[in-house]
């Protein structure tokens, strides 16, 4: 079997030390000197048997008539075995491909399982960066809490309210590390399973490659493996003494031949370049769509083509892929063009890596530790950012089109090659410390991070969410959740580009202006927009909305640290235009106060819409009164023309009149630059005056007004119809134009139809020529062999008689060897289908073995889904628990305060008498009747007693006293109190509603 070669071997062996001399890469004249070897060999085997042929016919010819009868079971025997073998060989063939495709199928879909593992590994690492930022938050409050609680100037009530808090924090906690609890163990899984998955591509690319090493043959070796064999047979059938000089002369032939077309058989560089490529082509569109996977056992069965199609030499055969029927192609013709260009440029690669690997071997070694940082600053560069810094390294000087062959050759580059351009790349622009790398690792791993953290903060995502849940219906708060935006779980939302516009959007339509503040806001200029004062409630919706008008910004530190590097000008602006580091001019500006930003942009909005509303009324108030002015001015006209004036009072009056209105006119006609329609109104016909007993001078005025505007009229007209004229010429001239140019394109369409319909024949004449000298190879091959078949089998038919004089001991002995030899075949086939038959059956039950624990994995997640589902619905359930217990708690304590407050308000109610106040009060006395509240505002820290208020009738019958003075012995007995004493009795007695004095 040929020796597979590596994934970068170009030659057999291409290590100098390595190489054995006759296992040498042959080169052309070695090929020759082989080939013509191989051609000696052949005619000095011919002669050998010639020789051989005519001994036997000596030998044999005594024992001739005696094996006649038993020729023909004689030659089924001997061509049976050969057909059995074939047969054996193809089958094993067709079940190595299809588990080779199996296989390859099994590989992509875990290359898909591996990419699907990966992105869900990314979203479990921001999850939990975000837990445990908010868990960050949730100790610095509790921190909080207990140095609030430790503040001796902190009241009861506050205090209360504190320990609430904290309770409320270290649930939420402890909640927070449950949850991050499960994301780690859930991101364990998926690491596990993703290490799983690369173990699985590993084995099954080896058990691919063990599959290709197991593969028979090809047809041709097959072919002249089966002449070895009949010339090894007829040897061996000539062979009657084992100690015969010219049988073991022979044999060294054969094994030769067979040493000669074994290393002919062995893959040629062209095919192996052309089947990786065509696999990784393979690859490419598995990785894009699953749904090749059909297409790509298509594509298996084409490279077997190839390989059994394709002769050896240094070209590979392309049109093989237009061979096969419509049913089984691969490639249609413009494919075919994109697999040489994909050849092309692999072989562009190979020549660009050889120019380009001398100058690497020239940059000297780089130690461990700075290998470590420059990998890890890598990692934060994406390759088009890795190149660029390359491209600055001196050693790169040399190269011509530096940037497009580093940009062809980078993923084909080893690790220590990346690093070492790397680092002649830095040092190039003047970071050749490793100090200053380690700076630029810390700059980068900064900025990720910066970017990735900037988000709102839980509250204002939960004002955000509180104010949708208020001004949306329930149909709208579905259409949100739909869409991504969670309304009752604000530490989970991730706000996206697309919730910010949408948010915004939702912001501009929720605020709308009343009349006074479109009145206000179209004279406001825009400078002072933001201090325009709006509705409470709109405020409100600004300071909800206005954290979405957030910019980005890095941090000072970050622009302490990039200052620290101390880059030149040209170095910094270098890495700036790459995005490496932040621009120092723009990324680190305070940014503006978002609220201001996001109210100056609404109203902006509303002013210009408010504006443009304004403008479109003006206008049509302006056209309607234009109308009112023409339709009263034309007819008056008229009339008073016709007319006689009854005296010189009405006739100047009517001229004033006239006046005004031909003034009002002229003005609109000079500000709006327009001109009365004359087709509308025609003016009427100036009618003679009945002459009076004098001529008025008015009547002269009118008729050279009415002269003038006939005058304007007529230039009006005359200028109307040379525009007409003009645009009638226009339209003439770009007609012409356009019926040019659509003559034009009819043109060159009719011409690339025609340069089409060449090419189609081109094509067609170049497929039929292809075809004809397929054919006639095909023929020419056909006929060789046919020859071939007939000279084997005259040859045959001349061994047959030559055998038939043979004795019964060499017949025997004969058919000892054949049958020996069968057994040997036999034994061989045997073991290679066991052989083959337990790795069938190893990768079946592996197969079957990793499908239930992938389906056990999944059982495992849905659970661990519902689960969590579960455990997610018994906590609302606990927090909505919780919350009604909070809130009936709370109504109880206002409750209780309100009953406190009444209570203590009935005691203050009680009237002292002059006995009762001499016996129911001390510090200070009173001797003077009068109501304890007046008492208490005269003397706050007064002490008093209400257990001697029975002493009086009207105690006894007063229900307010009465129940004043039961209160006070239920709450405090007999005993002086102050008021203070008293409010802190009644809040440590009465701690029910039922209390009853």
């Amino acid at each position: 079997m040929p020796r597979p070669e590596g994934e970068n071997e170009t030659a057999p062996l291409t290590d100098e030390e390595k190489r054995k001399p006759e296992e040498a890469a042959p080169n052309q004249e070695q090929k020759q000197e082989k080939t013509s070897q191989a051609e000696e060999q052949q005619k000095s085997l011919q002669e050998v048997i010639e020789e051989t042929k005519s001994q036997l016919l000596e030998q044999l010819q005594e024992i001739q008539e005696q094996i006649n009868e038993n020729i023909s079971p004689l030659e089924e025997k001997t061509t049976a075995p050969q057909e059995d073998s074939e047969s054996e060989e193809e089958e094993i063939r067709e079940e190595l491909e299809k588990k080779e495709i199996q296989l390859r199928t099994e590989k992509a879909q875990a290359k898909a399982k591996l990419t699907k593992s990966r992105n869900k590994q990314q979203s479990l690492q921001q999850q939990k960066a975000q837990t445990e930022s908010e868990i960050i938050k949730e100790q610095k409050n509790l921190k909080k809490i207990e140095q609030n609680l430790g503040n001796p100037s902190t009241t009861p009530q506050q205090k209360k309210k504190l320990q609430q808090n904290q309770e409320k924090g270290e649930e939420k906690l402890t909640q927070l590390q449950q949850q991050l609890e499960k994301i780690e163990e859930v991101e364990k899984e998926n690491k596990d399973q993703q290490e799983k998955t690369e173990e699985q591509i590993k084995k099954l690319d080896k058990q691919i490659e063990k599959i290709n090493q197991q593969k028979p043959t090809s047809i041709e070796a097959k072919k002249i493996e089966k002449e070895i064999r009949d010339a090894e047979q007829q040897a061996n059938q000539a062979k009657k003494d084992p100690e015969t000089p010219t049988l073991k002369k022979i044999e060294e032939k054969i094994q030769e031949i067979k040493e000669s077309q074994s290393s002919q058989a062995a893959p040629q560089k062209s095919m192996k370049e052309l089947v990786q490529l065509q696999e990784e082509f393979a690859e490419e569109v598995i990785k894009k769509e699953e749904e090749y996977i059909d297409r790509l056992t298509e594509t298996q069965e084409i490279l077997e083509k190839v390989k059994t199609k394709t002769k050896s030499g240094s070209t590979p055969i392309f049109s093989v892929f237009g061979e096969t029927d419509s049913s089984s192609k691969l490639f249609e013709l413009g494919d075919e063009a994109k697999v040489k260009a994909l050849y092309e440029k692999k072989k562009q690669i190979g020549e660009d890596l050889k120019e380009i690997s001398p100058l690497i071997e020239k940059i000297p070694n780089i130690q461990e530790e700075q290998k470590r940082t420059l990998t890890k600053l890598m990692a934060t560069l994406n390759p088009n950012q890795i190149i660029s810094i390359i491209t600055k390294s001196l050693y790169c000087q040399f190269l011509e089109n530096a940037q497009e062959k580093l940009t062809a050759t980078y993923p084909s580059l080893s690790p220590e090659q990346k690093l070492k351009l790397f680092n002649s790349g830095l040092e190039a622009l003047s970071i050749n410390t490793l100090a200053k790398k380690k700076e630029l690792l810390v700059i980068r791993n900064s900025l990720i991070t910066e970017k990735k953290t900037f988000d709102l903060s839980v509250k204002e995502k939960e004002d955000i969410l509180r104010l949708l849940t208020n001004q949306s219906s329930s149909e709208q708060l579905k259409t949100y959740e739909d869409y991504g935006v969670p309304l009752y779980n604000a530490a989970g939302w991730q706000i996206t580009s697309q919730h910010k516009q949408s948010l915004l959007k939702l912001a501009e339509d929720l605020i709308t202006l009343d009349e006074e503040q479109k009145e206000r806001l179209v004279n406001v200029d825009a400078s002072r927009l933001t201090k325009l004062s709006l509705a409470p409630h709109q405020e409100r919706i600004l300071k909800t909305f206005s954290p979405l008008q957030k910019e980005f910004k890095y941090s000072k530190s970050l622009l302490e640290k990039t200052k620290s590097l101390n880059l030149g000008g040209s170095v910094l602006n270098f890495l700036t235009q790459q995005e490496i580091v932040p621009d120092l001019t723009t990324s680190f500006q305070e940014s503006k106060d978002p609220y201001q930003s996001l109210k100056q942009e609404i109203l902006t909005k509303n002013q210009k819409q408010i504006r443009q509303e304004i403008r479109k009324r003006t206008k049509e108030q302006e056209s309607k009164e234009l109308e009112a002015v023409r339709n009263s001015l034309l007819p008056s006209k008229s009339g008073n023309i016709t007319g006689t004036p009854a005296n010189i009072t009405s006739l100047e009056e009517k001229f004033e009149r006239l006046a005004n209105n031909y003034e009002k006119i002229r003005s609109y006609l000079v500000e709006k630059e327009k001109f009365f329609d004359a087709s509308e109104t025609p003016l009427a016909e100036p009618q003679p005056t009945p002459k009076n007993s004098e001529t008025s001078p008015y009547d002269e005025l009118l008729t050279g007004l009415d002269k003038e505007e006939q005058e304007r009229l007529r230039k009006k007209k005359a200028r109307e119809e040379a525009r007409k004229k003009l645009d009638e010429a226009e339209f003439k001239r770009r007609q012409e134009n356009l019926s040019e140019k659509d003559r034009k394109l009819k043109e060159d369409e009719e011409k690339r139809q025609r340069e089409k319909e060449l090419e189609e024949q081109e094509a067609e004449k170049k497929r039929q020529a292809q075809e004809a000298r397929e054919k006639a190879i095909a023929e020419d091959r056909q006929n060789y062999l046919i020859e071939q078949k007939e000279l084997m089998e005259k040859e045959l038919a001349e061994e047959l008689n030559k055998i038939n004089i043979a004795d019964k001991e060499g017949r025997q002995r004969i058919e000892e060897k054949f049958k020996k030899r069968k057994l040997e075949i036999q034994k061989e086939v045997d073991e290679l289908k066991r052989k083959n038959d337990d790795e069938l059956k190893e990768m079946e039950a592996n197969a079957i073995k990793e499908r239930e624990e992938n389906e056990a994995k999944l059982n495992k997640i849905r659970n661990e889904i519902h689960i969590q589902e579960e455990q997610g619905q018994r906590a609302r359930e606990t927090s909505q628990a919780q919350a009604r217990l909070l809130k009936d708690q709370q109504e109880k304590q206002n409750d209780l305060r309100k009953l406190r407050s009444r209570l203590y308000d009935e005691v203050l109610d009680y009237y002292f008498n002059y006995q009762e106040a001499q016996e129911g009060t001390k510090e200070p006395q009173k001797s003077s009747s009068g109501g304890l509240r007046e008492f208490l505002d005269e003397s706050p820290s007064m002490k008093f007693n209400l257990h001697f208020g029975d002493l009086v009738d009207v105690n006894r019958t007063n229900e307010r006293y009465r129940r004043a003075i039961a209160i006070f012995r239920s709450v405090v007995g007999n005993k002086f109190v102050t008021k203070g004493e008293l409010k802190n009795l009644l809040e440590e007695k009465v701690t029910s509603l039922d209390f009853n004095a």
